[in-house]
């Protein structure tokens, strides 16, 4: 018995590249990258101020935590962390007087200083 020829199947993402033959008949991509960057388009055009947020968050998260180094607490200039980048129209949640950037918490200490804070569960628990 003869097979049926499968008609050429190309790629949603670049659309060049040919699926290769004997693949599964419902594979929509080339490659694993082109399945990811597909999807991940999808998701940005959903609502493009995510990622922008999200980055945002991250960089915050990343100045907090290189502030702190490993200590629990410490104090540091609200103008260093200013030129450091961080943003403080941007964290994750609020606890009393805290505000959050995942598990990494800052609270004004006077009107030049910020009190930095490692530990989520540990500060909750004290409000």
């Amino acid at each position: 018995m003869k097979k049926k020829k499968q008609p050429t199947r190309y790629c949603l993402q670049c659309m060049t590249e040919k699926i290769p033959q004997g693949s599964r008949i419902d594979k929509l991509f080339c490659s694993d990258s082109c399945r990811f960057t597909y999807h991940n388009k999808l998701k940005q055009e959903t609502d493009p101020e995510i990622p922008r947020i999200n980055k945002i968050l991250k960089t915050n998260f990343d100045i907090l935590k290189e502030c702190l180094h490993d200590q629990k607490t410490v104090t540091r200039p609200r103008e260093e962390m200013m030129r450091m980048g961080f943003s403080f129209d941007y964290y994750t949640q609020v606890r009393g007087e805290y505000k959050f950037c995942y598990y990494y918490g800052y609270t004004p200490k006077n009107d030049k200083y910020i009190l930095i804070v490692k530990g989520f569960d540990e500060i909750v628990k004290k409000i």
